[in-house]
């Protein structure tokens, strides 16, 4: 196990903080005491940039995480041997980063804080809204760019289920773990022409209208979601795990669309009690005390078989496996001690550690364009921005860990 990488950079900031997100150009801190506070999340970095010929490491590191992935850029990584080699030395070379609290609040971009009325349980960010719940239900603020306060202190309550877990997908979809209460979404009214063609929608695989613009896509228990492009998949720590599907049928010369329910023994061909399943787009995880297993989604072939290439390698965890998400970059496991990454070229990483210090969350970003490489920890006096860089010398057709990059849209 490798605790050292060349490609694991950091940006390390002092204080008490219960979580962070990263949009666009902007970090957004919520205290412990509920505040809300956002930084310029670009300037921070190019400030630090002293030299120029590490401009392009520390970009890609911290601000373009995608920048590198485009067809011409991996044709070069992996076929040229001396771009690779010089790519190498520059990721190599660029420093650990450590923002005091005075240096910090020179990036401040609100006049007042934002104080929420309870702690989140999770938070999501779409279309410049910034979404999040917490005991007293699901809210959204404002996000306004151009204006120096950026997020609007005014909170709107969208719902007052009891949300444990929201993924926020396109059109501003959100999928919601709500435990024993279900799985559930909230559709965005301005992208929805037809309600009834909706409804229609969730009626073909069980699920129900519970207001205008949410739905309860099923009553089995669910501790998280996450998407798998538009199909919505379901997994819990008591119950079953599914994945809703979505797929097009032609009928009387009109595209429908319909959802069809793919249980784990679907996916795996094998049903096991004793694991848990994680996906994100092309890839669904299967983790036991003694080995991880792996099926590729094919969208395309959703009427057909659509999960293919199950492989699987013999891990052992000794500790109780706690959570897990699927990145770009590899497969992050939580256990009841450490925080693991299996990363995408097979190295793997303790990256946190409770028997040294005890983390309090984590979160990564596999929606986004510009921080798919980051990785957020916070602890109890601080919080560390990891950035990991090795996923872009890896052949994305090939790796076992982390789902394969596609473009987000």
């Amino acid at each position: 196990m490798t605790e050292d990488n060349d490609f694991i950079k950091k940006v390390i900031i002092p204080g008490v903080y219960w979580d962070s997100f990263i949009y666009k150009k902007w970090l957004i801190l919520i205290g412990m005491d509920g505040t809300i506070k956002s930084y310029n999340w670009e300037k921070i970095i190019l400030d630090e940039i002293s030299d120029s010929n590490d401009s392009l490491a520390y970009k890609c590191a911290f601000l373009q995480g995608n920048n590198l992935y485009g067809i011409n850029s991996r044709t070069l990584i992996l076929q040229d041997k001396e771009f690779k080699d010089l790519l190498r030395q520059k990721f190599k070379r660029i420093r650990d980063i450590e923002i005091s609290a005075d240096k910090l609040n020179k990036y401040a971009a609100y006049k007042k804080e934002v104080v929420l009325n309870n702690l989140t349980t999770d938070i999501g960010i779409y279309k410049d809204t910034f979404y999040y719940c917490n005991s007293d239900g699901v809210f959204c603020n404002a996000l306004n760019p151009r204006n120096v306060n950026y997020m609007s202190k005014n909170s709107k309550k969208l719902w007052d289920g009891n949300v444990q877990n929201l993924q926020v997908g396109k059109y501003g979809t959100i999928i919601m773990s709500a435990s024993s209460d279900g799985l559930f979404d909230l559709t965005n009214n301005d992208y929805i022409i037809d309600y009834d063609e909706y409804d229609e929608y969730y009626s073909s695989f069980g699920g129900k209208k519970i207001e205008k613009n949410i739905h309860q896509i099923s009553s089995k228990h669910s501790s998280y979601c996450s998407w798998s492009f538009s199909s919505v998949f379901s997994g819990s720590f008591i119950d079953e795990c599914y994945l809703i599907a979505t797929k097009y049928e032609i009928q009387n010369d009109y595209k429908k669309k319909l959802g069809i329910i793919k249980t784990e023994n679907d996916i795996f061909e094998t049903k096991n009690e004793n694991s848990y399943v994680f996906s994100n787009n092309d890839k669904f995880y299967r983790l036991s005390t003694q080995k991880i297993e792996k099926v590729n989604f094919y969208v395309k072939d959703i009427n057909v078989n659509p999960f293919k290439k199950k492989e699987e390698k013999n891990i052992t965890f000794e500790d109780e496996i706690i959570n897990s998400a699927v990145t770009d970059f590899g497969l992050i496991v939580e256990t009841s001690r450490h925080l693991l990454v299996f990363l995408s070229n097979e190295e793997v990483i303790n990256i946190a550690d409770n028997d040294n210090e005890e983390f309090i969350t984590w979160r990564t970003f596999p929606r986004s364009k510009c921080y798919i490489n980051q990785i957020h920890i916070v602890y109890n006096d601080r919080i560390e921005i990891v950035s990991i860089n090795s996923d872009y010398f890896v052949d994305q057709n090939r790796k076992f860990f982390g789902n394969s990059y596609h473009e987000t849209k």
